[in-house]
């Protein structure tokens, strides 16, 4: 019963999530064919442009899911923590502008380091830091914020913003498989899959909300293989 609930869930998400570009994409390219005919090249082209953002979009679904059935093998080692948090902001810098969102940087010295495979860590970081973006897209006060301690070997880094935070009765579904709090946008694989990377860190991923308001996620990990 369980299995068949969990491939109706996830038939339900694809038939949205793919459905919807696949139908912008037929309007978009029919619309570029009429105004070729008419000669408006540059608008044809425009229009072009919107249809491989919406491939893209599909490709990502798609990936989640591979990723989500047979996660590839994982290559851990010791990485520094600035350097990963730098590029996984470089990567979602384009949401955190288009949400208007300040950010709070944080000073980390070269000598923290984490026990993780870096690309994955940093799909986790920004999967997480465009999550807070979007969920604060709507909010008066939009900032993004980090905090760091180091104790027993393991770091704690974690992730705040100042958003609607976490409905009280979705606190313990977040990382479940196929959970989503967007109506629109995604299968609600990210946050799995996310708890899924930390875990094969030997590391830990949770979220509850702040007191003065907004949600906050930790990501808890060995600073090096001899902590694990």
């Amino acid at each position: 019963s369980a299995k068949l609930a969990t491939i109706g869930q996830l038939s339900a998400g694809i038939n949205h999530e793919i459905n919807q570009p696949l139908s912008a994409m037929s309007t978009y390219l029919f619309s570029a064919k009429k105004l070729i005919a008419k000669g408006n090249v540059q608008a044809a082209e425009d229009n072009i442009v919107i249809v491989q953002g919406l491939i893209e979009r599909v490709h990502q679904i798609v990936g989640q899911l591979k990723h989500f059935s047979k996660p590839a093998q994982t290559q851990l080692r010791s990485q520094n923590l600035s350097q990963l948090l730098k590029n996984a902001m470089l990567i979602a810098s384009a949401q955190l502008k288009q949400n208007q969102i300040t950010v709070r940087p944080i000073e980390i010295d070269d000598s923290v380091t984490v026990w993780v495979d870096g690309i994955k860590f940093e799909q986790v970081l920004v999967n997480v830091i465009t999550n807070a973006s979007q969920a604060m897209a709507e909010q008066n006060v939009k900032e993004l914020s980090f905090e760091l301690e180091q104790f027993d070997g393991r770091v704690k880094f974690s992730i705040l913003d100042t958003g609607p935070g976490i409905e009280q009765h979705a606190l313990g579904t977040i990382f479940e498989p196929f959970y989503s709090t967007k109506s629109s946008n995604g299968l609600g694989l990210g946050l799995s899959i996310s708890k899924q990377i930390i875990h094969s860190f030997d590391g830990c991923l949770t979220a509850h909300n702040r007191p003065s308001g907004g949600a906050q996620f930790i990501i808890t990990l060995a600073s090096d293989k001899g902590s694990i």
